[in-house]
């Protein structure tokens, strides 16, 4: 695809100049590896995917703007016993 688009766009080709294939490939593979299978992150990934299906959720949605309600009240009534009164 990148032979195709480099006459037309050659801005929009990659061509990874600066990296050695070899080495710098094996490295990523190694990292991503590593990360996967670390426990936190998969801790991550459960919290994401919970997060996700809680967004078809009705509830959870008015739940949180009425969280945010609640929140900015709060913020309101600090502000007001924060400033001077005449």
């Amino acid at each position: 695809m990148n032979g195709v688009w480099h006459p037309l766009w050659p801005d929009a080709v990659q061509t990874f100049k600066g990296f050695t294939k070899d080495k710098d490939l094996r490295e990523i593979v190694l990292i991503s590896k590593y990360i996967r299978e670390d426990p936190g992150f998969q801790e991550i990934t459960e919290d994401v995917v919970e997060l996700q299906e809680s967004m078809d959720d009705p509830l959870m949605i008015e739940e949180a703007r009425e969280l945010a309600k609640i929140n900015k009240n709060r913020e309101e009534e600090e502000e007001s016993k924060m400033s001077p009164q005449p």
